[in-house]
């Protein structure tokens, strides 16, 4: 972590679920109390980006959950 400075630099791709969004709301917090700078527009990008790659995590648990909600009420 030497070096990083900017909430979205905890973020890493095998941190579990809520880790990764503990970090984005941290993002979204700082991008909101911040100053607009020259680098704002282009993480505020990042981090949606980010949110879509989770979009995509989720919708895998949700489709799990649902799968195994269909197999215990049909027992």
């Amino acid at each position: 972590m030497i070096g990083d400075k900017d909430p979205e630099d905890a973020w890493d791709d095998v941190d579990p679920l809520e880790t990764k969004l503990r970090v984005l709301l941290r993002v979204a917090v700082a991008l909101r109390d911040s100053e607009r700078d020259d680098r704002f527009d282009a993480r505020r990008v990042d981090a949606i980006r980010l949110l879509g790659k989770l979009d995509d995590t989720v919708i895998d648990h949700v489709q799990q959950l649902r799968q195994i909600r269909d197999i215990l009420e049909a027992l």
